[in-house]
């Protein structure tokens, strides 16, 4: 038996090199809110091609029997618990963004990498950059300090979420691999785009700190999607030929990845209120292009 999935591999590579790379986009280029939207929205077409061609066909083709209803109904609502649970760790998310904003990061972050310029100590001392200017007298008593480097609390909740968020979505990828090379191709195409913007997403909460310290963690949590993939098609592996653990297991990655679409994607498309028609038109574009692929790769 193999200790690494040569093809889990290969599909989880993807993923997770974007995420990356979306996260060092984030110090390079400005990218715009409505180019993440449409990215979203895009990835969420995919994802529900994905599910409709290749998670649903194999549950609705199983038998009719007791078990294997029973093992559809505790995978789907298995999956739906497990998600819920996912997204309550993650509040702590919101709390850290109110923290940050009420600390001035998000103005400081975009003058630097953990350098702010231009504060004034609150009556409670939060943060203190004092500037002075030479004056005509009183030379000696100047000090020209114009800016000092701040070292921002680390964002643990944060990262923690998204890798818990890229480790599901490996796992998704590598239980996906019951249906073979073709399902987790579709399926990691989507997560490719999500990942990019899950990237993006915590590139952003990080830029705050030490360059050397957000490329870290990048790195980590890009591999915690290898993981998660490798431990998906490990147990994959294992219950290949049962189909009443199969059909389980797909009802269980079904009802995360509708969650992944409605919940998050396109949900977090539109916090930002209305936008452009073109944004929209991405999620069906996403959904023909998996049904183009699915021909060609056939």
């Amino acid at each position: 038996m193999e200790v690494v999935d040569i093809t889990t591999l290969k599909l989880t590579t993807g993923p997770a090199v974007f995420l990356f790379l979306g996260g060092l986009s984030v110090f390079c280029v400005h990218i715009t809110e409505n180019l993440v939207a449409a990215m979203q929205h895009f990835a969420a077409g995919i994802v529900v091609c994905a599910i409709s061609m290749e998670l649903m066909p194999p549950i609705l083709e199983a038998r009719g029997d007791l078990s294997v209803v029973t093992t559809i109904t505790v995978g789907f609502f298995l999956g739906v618990f497990c998600v819920f649970i996912f997204d309550s760790l993650c509040e702590t998310e919101d709390e850290t963004d109110e923290s940050e904003e009420f600390y001035g990061l998000r103005d400081s972050s975009r003058r630097g990498y953990g350098t702010v310029s231009g504060f004034e100590r609150d009556g409670k001392g939060v943060l203190s950059v004092l500037s002075s200017r030479r004056r005509s007298g009183k030379a000696s008593l100047a000090r020209q300090t114009s800016a000092i480097d701040v070292v921002y609390p680390f964002p643990y909740s944060l990262v923690f979420a998204v890798c818990i968020d890229a480790l599901v979505d490996g796992l998704l990828i590598g239980v996906s691999t019951i249906q073979g090379q073709k399902a987790g191709l579709i399926l990691g195409i989507a997560l490719t785009v999500e990942m990019c913007f899950l990237g993006i997403t915590l590139a952003t909460g990080l830029r705050s700190q030490r360059f050397y310290v957000a490329v870290i963690s990048l790195l980590f949590t890009s591999g915690t999607l290898v993981l998660g993939g490798q431990l998906g098609a490990s147990f994959s592996a294992a219950i290949k030929g049962n189909e009443v653990v199969e059909v389980g297991v797909l009802s269980f990655g079904t009802s995360a990845l509708l969650y992944l679409v409605t919940e998050e994607l396109l949900i977090e498309a539109h916090k930002a209120g209305d936008h452009a028609l073109w944004i929209d038109i991405c999620f069906f574009l996403g959904f023909w292009a998996c049904l183009v692929l699915e021909k060609f790769s056939s």
